[in-house]
């Protein structure tokens, strides 16, 4: 068994979001902004080592 080969199971599932809802002045501008974090990774068994990207999507919708 690879520890490499192992942490690259565990990590290619994970997913997470977060949402952030922001009211502001009384509710007259609502901000809403939903984030996603995606987690790849990346093994390379010739030299042993093992990375992990993190990628950030952000999008935004403002209401009047």
């Amino acid at each position: 068994m690879n520890i490499l080969d192992t942490l690259s199971e565990k990590l290619s599932g994970v997913n997470m979001s977060a949402s952030v809802q922001l009211s502001l002045v009384s509710e007259l501008i609502d901000v809403k902004r939903s984030t996603e974090y995606e987690f790849v990774t990346q093994s390379k068994s010739t030299r042993g080592q093992s990375s992990v990207q993190v990628k950030c999507l952000v999008a935004s919708q403002f209401q009047d």
